[in-house]
């Protein structure tokens, strides 16, 4: 959301969340980019929604925005957004050679506590299935994959995203990411930083969802060995 706020870029909403393994450069030409389909992803722009189900845009903002950005001669990045993209990153940087990855990094126990609130929120479109015990299997495979390409390609593409620096609201910190990108953050995207992270200290007050023994089988079954 925050870097889409840029106008030099594009990034999708879990665009081809469906089709990972399989996407190409082609998938990021205008024809397909704006075609989506319950194939690809389950992010569907409203005009594309059957009048039957609920669903979810592709963007939060207009599809004009994003179209008047395409053809921008500011442009520099076109991408997409989907938590399990890093389980193919060997295959996106030989896909998209010269691709950049921003890959958020976060406590299992934070985690872990997420999916628990989710899940038990009726309001959100969480499956309640999806809970604490979801999340360590994910964020293991997570960590496992993301250290192997490290091991094999390090850290040159790569941009890790400490989440809780990242949302305590440190301007710094938004630099270093627009350093990685070899751009300059513009006052518009650090205005929109301040505006998303205002409620952070708000956030982290949060009494937890987890109870005493959830959090305990997350402490015993988190690969710490991996992370650290």
């Amino acid at each position: 959301d925050l870097l889409n706020r840029d106008r030099r870029v594009i990034l999708g909403m879990e665009r081809y969340r469906r089709i990972r393994e399989d996407i190409t450069p082609e998938h990021f030409t205008r024809s397909k980019f704006f075609a989506p389909d319950e194939s690809e992803t389950t992010f569907l722009p409203k005009r594309l929604m059957p009048p039957d189900r609920p669903g979810f845009k592709v963007w939060r903002e207009d599809e004009d925005l994003v179209r008047e950005k395409w053809d921008s001669p500011d442009l520099r990045y076109m991408g997409d957004k989907s938590p399990f993209y890093v389980l193919q990153l060997p295959y996106l940087a030989e896909t998209f050679p010269g691709s950049r990855f921003l890959i958020p990094i976060r406590d299992p126990i934070s985690v872990a506590d997420s999916y628990q609130r989710r899940a038990e929120d009726p309001n959100d479109h969480w499956p309640v299935e999806n809970d604490y015990r979801l999340a360590i299997e994910h964020w293991n495979g997570s960590i496992a994959a993301l250290l192997a390409y490290i091991e094999d390609h390090g850290f040159g593409d790569l941009f890790l995203i400490d989440y809780d620096t990242f949302y305590s609201g440190d301007p710094d910190y938004l630099r270093s990411l627009y350093s990685f990108l070899e751009l300059e953050m513009q006052s518009e995207v650090l205005r929109a930083f301040e505006t998303m992270t205002a409620d952070w200290a708000d956030h982290v007050s949060r009494p937890p969802r987890l109870s005493s023994v959830m959090e305990e089988e997350v402490r015993s079954n988190a690969d710490w060995g991996r992370y650290s």
